[in-house]
């Protein structure tokens, strides 16, 4: 199935990333389970956003999983965990 550009809706354009992506594809998509419910807390295994937890110097670490929540239309990603995250060592 194929659909034509001016049917597409771009939600976030990316130019550069924090991490290296397994996935070469340009595209990507989130799979919710049939019955979710409003409010329900859901695991993503494998984050689409790139969402930088930490930087050291020149180095900058972002999440690969994270929790989110279902409002009924979106996914709201709990960017709360992030707060508490540091690196030692």
């Amino acid at each position: 199935m194929s659909f034509p550009e001016n049917q597409w809706e771009l939600v976030r354009d990316y130019k550069i990333y924090f991490r290296d992506r397994k996935n070469p594809h340009p595209w990507a998509a989130y799979i919710l389970p049939e019955n979710v419910k409003i409010g329900e807390r859901l695991y993503i295994d494998d984050i689409i956003e790139d969402i930088l937890m930490e930087k050291f110097w020149n180095s900058k670490y972002a999440a690969s999983d994270s929790e989110c929540v279902w409002n009924g239309s979106d996914i709201e990603i709990d960017m709360s965990l992030y707060d508490r995250v540091f690196l030692i060592g």
